[in-house]
């Protein structure tokens, strides 16, 4: 029961934070932050696009488009540097939503599977692959 608790906190106080980010994010970009299961989920959405959510507190940390397109990424362990990836990349999906850069689809050459690319400011692009 003690670690329940200890992962509730942890979730709440990344929740706490997450909120405390999108305040600043610019008026045509909508956010909303939740807790579902063991994972913080935020959305955010622009004008132009779908939504895009990011899944953290598991082990990886997802960036979902759409419903049908996921990327992961691995980051190191604490609160801290899990904030700073999450600063990062609202700051990728806010910096691509506001752009009027084409979200384009490519297929990979070996198995043919769909993906999409959101360059990054913080190191490599997202590549987020198409659900199979």
């Amino acid at each position: 029961m003690k670690d329940d608790q200890k992962v509730l906190d942890y979730l709440a106080q990344l929740k706490e934070q997450i909120e405390k980010v999108i305040i600043n994010l610019p008026k045509e970009i909508s956010a909303q932050v939740y807790v579902r299961k063991h994972h913080i989920h935020l959305d955010l959405q622009g004008h132009r696009l779908s939504v895009f959510t990011l899944v953290v507190g598991g082990e990886a940390p997802e960036l979902v488009y759409d419903g049908r397109y996921i990327g992961f990424r691995t980051i190191p362990e604490g609160l801290d540097e899990v904030m700073e990836f999450v600063e990062e990349t609202i700051d990728d999906v806010a910096t691509f939503v506001l752009s009027t850069k084409p979200l384009l689809a490519h297929k990979r050459s070996v198995f043919r599977r769909a993906f999409i690319c959101i360059p990054s400011n913080h190191g490599p692009e997202w590549k987020l692959q198409q659900f199979s």
